[in-house]
């Protein structure tokens, strides 16, 4: 019905607005702007939904056209109904002239020539008004040039050779969309008197490429990386190797509120898993991994400053971010994020990443709060050089102190500790060649601490380099990775520095894992664009009890974040380096009476709304009942053959609007089979006989025509009220 529905208006409401487009104004006595439109629209509208609909829906439409137009006359002065009516009349011409449409159309539906016909005379008449420089509006052009193209869409529809589904009107439905766009859009834009200047082509130009990216990132591969030209910027894919290209564009907005760090490491997706050329994520859990470790952090925090200000370890901060020419279903955030504001209903967890169900979500901004950490200082350093381990007492203070709403209780945390261990510390081994050139990296380091710094540092006098070539085929694990890259190449970009860091903190017992995201320079700035050439990826590295820490292998790259111990309690109030959370929305209270005079105010009785509304429900009640008197009365005079069959269709139909319905291509005993286990299978003998009506002479008695009743009186109440997918 939704085809034949779209296929009748793309031929009706054309026409339709076309010739109302013309002579309303020959109709209309007074300035009526777009009245016409609208009339003709609404018309156009209930004489469809009159046409397609079943008895029923049409008894609702009509009842709830006449209470409605009741609704007007009971409200409209007696004294005026008059005058109103004559002062519209040309009201009740556009809705004849639409309904003439309607014939038109459907006789054109028929006689296909009719159609030829009516396209040829609207270019006919558009040439005329060229040559002449008759004015005609912009909607006129437009409906008559898609009536133009509808008609030639059609033709070509019925006259190509096709497989499969080879109704011409549900494919003329199917593009209907691509015909209707560029015309919509025309009838929308403002056309100035003055020609258009450099400023709106170059607006034309961005709105292009960014068009361009998301159709490339969406249809040509993983957001858009070719996998044999890899480009500087982010995607859900991970793998060192081959030569990198440039194609800077803005893909974020940021808006920080802590402009002290020279940067922020901001999180797009974690990976586990390396076999030696690509990065994996084989962890689909929906924890929250990324709260409890905020929640861990700050509970080590709190138990090792005491009484000293808990800022001299983290401070809370806040940045709003807004998607640019970017088109990811990856959900960015900082690290230890305890909170995130925005319209994120479109939203999931996946082995602790946050990501968007849906591409426009992602197109919403979003404020996220988050723990800035002294990484750099003494404090910090001994924080996480002494063991610690979180008990509840300690969690639940860290839960009250981060003001965080989730509920996440310490066994959930204890749970999260143990899958660390197993998700991002497998069994890894390297080369002899590797363990002696580690041997002398870590001598003398005690904590696993020092060894992360050992080996984020053993990188420095590595070489950065956009183009290191192709990994090796002889390249089979992550063992012969470390070989090449560490013993061998010693120059790449970042993703071959935190990979090597990944897999030697897991060979020194350290779980640590793959990040994807955006380093940003900070600095003094507040507003920040975020340029595609800022991708990064980094190794995250967990300490026991801590939390997990961002390390910086890439040569060149590492900066220092630190700020000014304070002692005693001053400072305590200064640990949220954030402004209040003010929505973009504003709702105007102030309404104005200036300007109004006396307004002739209308008494409300209670039988001007009760009339309307009654009218309409008995109207459509009648019909409903009008249609069951019909029905039973044509039941009457079947034999019983017609009305075991008349049963049967109706049990189907049933089926049907409970999602159950029969496909096309399957028989009745396939049919039958298919849903067997999903209702009744006594009730669903009927089609056994159904089938038997159908293709054989099998003639049904009297009681078998009875028992068929009951059985669809059943089969009705089973399934009333329940969907069934």
């Amino acid at each position: 019905m939704i085809a034949q529905l779209i296929y009748d208006c793309l031929f009706f409401i054309p026409l339709a607005v076309t010739l109302l487009s013309f002579v309303h104004g020959y109709i209309e006595h007074t300035p009526t702007n777009a009245a016409w439109l609208v009339i003709t629209l609404l018309t156009a509208t209930f004489l469809m939904l009159i046409k397609h609909l079943k008895i029923k829906g049409k008894a609702v439409v009509s009842g709830i056209l006449l209470a409605l137009m009741l609704a007007v006359w009971v409200f409209m002065p007696s004294g005026e109904r008059i005058d109103l009516i004559k002062d519209h009349i040309f009201i009740l011409w556009e809705i004849l002239l639409t309904v003439a449409c309607l014939f038109i159309s459907e006789l054109s539906s028929r006689y296909r020539v009719i159609r030829y016909g009516l396209s040829v005379s609207g270019l006919v008449l558009l040439i005329a008004s060229l040559i002449r420089r008759s004015e005609v509006t912009k909607i006129s052009v437009c409906m008559i040039f898609i009536f133009l193209l509808v008609t030639a869409a059609d033709e070509y529809q019925r006259r190509s050779d096709k497989e499969g589904d080879v109704e011409p009107k549900k494919h003329l439905a199917a593009i209907s969309l691509f015909i209707l766009i560029p015309f919509i859009l025309i009838m929308f834009i403002h056309i100035p008197s003055e020609p258009y200047g450099w400023g709106f082509v170059k607006k034309i130009s961005q709105i292009v490429k960014s068009q361009y990216i998301m159709v490339s990132e969406n249809l040509l591969g993983k957001n858009g990386w070719d996998s044999d030209s890899p480009v500087i910027g982010f995607s859900d894919r991970a793998e060192p190797g081959g030569d990198l290209s440039h194609s800077e564009r803005t893909v974020m907005q940021l808006i920080t509120y802590s402009q002290n760090d020279p940067r922020v490491y901001i999180i797009g997706k974690t990976f586990d898993t390396f076999d030696g050329h690509t990065w994996d994520k084989k962890d689909d859990s929906d924890s929250q991994e990324r709260l409890m470790d905020t929640l861990e952090t700050l509970c080590a925090a709190m138990d090792f400053v005491g009484d000293e200000p808990l800022n001299n370890v983290v401070k809370r901060a806040s940045m709003t971010f807004e998607y640019k020419d970017m088109h990811t279903l990856c959900f960015f955030t900082p690290a230890k994020y305890i909170a995130v504001r925005g319209d994120l209903d479109g939203t999931r967890i996946s082995g602790g990443d946050y990501t968007f169900v849906n591409r426009r979500s992602s197109r919403l901004p979003y404020e996220a709060t988050y723990y800035r950490v002294n990484r750099d200082s003494e404090i910090f350093e001994e924080m996480v050089n002494t063991p610690h381990s979180v008990d509840k007492e300690g969690w639940e203070k860290a839960k009250k102190e981060s003001v965080l709403t989730t509920q996440i209780s310490y066994e959930d945390y204890l749970s999260y500790h143990d899958d660390i261990y197993d998700r991002y510390l497998p069994d890894t081994s390297v080369s002899k060649d590797m363990q002696l050139y580690m041997e002398e990296v870590l001598s003398g380091a005690e904590s696993d601490y020092e060894k992360l710094l050992r080996i984020e540092a053993m990188f420095e006098d590595f070489k950065y380099t956009e183009n290191p070539g192709d990994l090796p085929d002889t390249i089979k694990n992550e063992s012969d990775f470390l070989d090449y890259f560490i013993l061998e190449k010693k120059e790449g970009y970042c993703t071959y520095y935190a990979s090597a860091f990944v897999i030697l903190s897991r060979y020194c017992g350290i779980p640590a894992r793959f990040v994807q995201g955006f380093r940003v320079p900070v600095g003094k700035t507040r507003d920040i664009d975020v340029s595609s050439n800022y991708a990064h990826a980094w190794p995250e590295a967990y300490i026991d009890g801590v939390g997990w820490f961002t390390f910086e292998p890439t040569p060149g790259m590492k900066s220092k974040v630190s700020w000014e111990l304070r002692t005693g309690k001053e400072g305590n109030n200064s640990n949220l380096e954030t402004t209040p959370y003010i929505p973009t929305g504003r709702v105007d209270t102030d309404i104005s009476d200036d300007g109004i005079g006396e307004e002739k105010r209308i008494r409300l009785r209670w039988y001007m709304i009760v009339m309307p509304i009654v009218a309409g429900l008995t109207f459509t009640l009648l019909v409903f009942a009008t249609d069951r008197l019909i029905k039973e009365r044509r039941y009457k005079k079947m034999d019983e053959r017609g009305k075991a069959q008349w049963i049967c269709k109706n049990c189907l139909d049933l089926l049907k609007r409970k999602h159950l319905g029969k496909n096309r291509e399957e028989t009745l005993t396939e049919y039958r089979m298919r849903i067997k286990d999903l209702t009744d299978e006594k009730q669903l003998e009927f089609i056994t006989i159904y089938e038997d009506i159908l293709y054989s002479d099998r003639q049904i008695s009297a009681d078998e025509r009875k028992e068929l009743e009951r059985s669809y009186v059943l089969l009705r109440k089973s399934l009333s009220g329940k969907k069934i997918v």
